[in-house]
């Protein structure tokens, strides 16, 4: 990653194939992940280049899928007032075409809006607490966080921005006669080249590693999440109809800041990250950090050399 005046430049890697395929020692064997670059600046509509790169993959399905579904996971650059800001128009798509359907397959399926907080969101993944609300201090070795607010306050994370804000929906009616409606309407939406009906979220997650959510069953906040995905986007019906989601992940930025953290450490947590989250995403798309210009010297710790792939 670079950067040239106002400008830096933006990497993204489409993972399409198993991350053995992308990670393993003989990667000649496969195919190489597609990798695709854009430029963008603060200036307006200066980001429409990476904006129109994302979306296209995001929105495009197969014809005989209903739509897509999406996950972004990363930091405040992720969420609401960065590159989610995109996902109200995103998430009604579904509704709108739900709202065309005769009024007897209208719940076709029953979805909700899920809003988390900065602390204890385990409720609303449908995740316990570990016993007695034990929860374990990160090894900042291994490079996991948290390091600010979450290390001193249990259950919740440094960042204070980024608040999870996610659709889950789930098949309450299989009546084939309702199908073969929503299939019908879903392909007068394609014929009319309406936007593609999609849904999905923002999920927090800060780092490449972290403890900052905890269950009984997990101790990092990566393999909880990737247990929420499993259970709440990829039942068998959901499946069927639209496909695992895309998953767009970024980290980097507060990972720069963990004390001692070497970059070795950094892309082999990146490594286990992804190869606990790709068997719940049809494809993962690694969103390449860039480094902030340095107007102020050392006011940032994710320099260029910390976050250039």
């Amino acid at each position: 990653m670079t950067t040239n005046g106002s400008l830096a430049s933006f990497t993204a890697v489409f993972l399409t194939e198993a991350p053995k395929a992308v990670l393993s020692a003989s990667p000649t064997s496969t195919p190489a992940p597609i990798q695709v670059s854009c430029i963008w600046s603060p200036k307006p509509n200066g980001d429409a280049e990476c904006r129109n790169l994302l979306l296209s993959r995001i929105c495009s399905h197969r014809n005989e899928r209903l739509g897509r579904r999406f996950l972004l996971l990363g930091d405040s650059t992720m969420g609401p007032h960065h590159l989610s800001k995109f996902l109200p128009q995103l998430q009604g798509g579904h509704h709108q075409l739900v709202n065309k359907l005769k009024t007897n397959c209208r719940n076709i399926y029953a979805c909700e809006l899920l809003e988390g907080d900065r602390c204890r969101s385990n409720e609303m993944f449908g995740l316990d607490y570990p016993w007695n609300d034990t929860w374990v201090f990160p090894n900042h070795e291994a490079g996991e966080g948290p390091i600010s607010y979450g290390l001193n306050y249990s259950f919740c994370s440094d960042c204070a921005g980024c608040y999870t804000s996610i659709r889950v929906c789930s098949l309450v009616n299989e009546s084939q006669t309702c199908l073969d409606h929503l299939n019908a309407a879903n392909k007068t939406q394609r014929q009319k080249r309406r936007r593609p009906i999609v849904y999905g979220g923002f999920l927090k997650v800060e780092f490449a590693r972290d403890v900052e959510m905890q269950s009984s069953a997990y101790t990092t906040t990566q393999e909880n999440i990737a247990a929420f995905v499993n259970a709440s986007y990829n039942s068998p019906g959901l499946v069927r109809d639209w496909g695992k989601p895309i998953c767009l992940i970024s980290t980097a930025h507060h990972d720069a800041a963990i004390p001692n953290v070497t970059r070795g450490v950094y892309l082999s947590n990146i490594e286990w990250y992804i190869r606990i989250l790709y068997p719940h995403c049809e494809s993962i798309i690694w969103l390449g950090a860039t480094a902030p210009l340095q107007t102020v010297p050392d006011l940032y710790p994710q320099t260029i050399n910390q976050t250039g792939y």
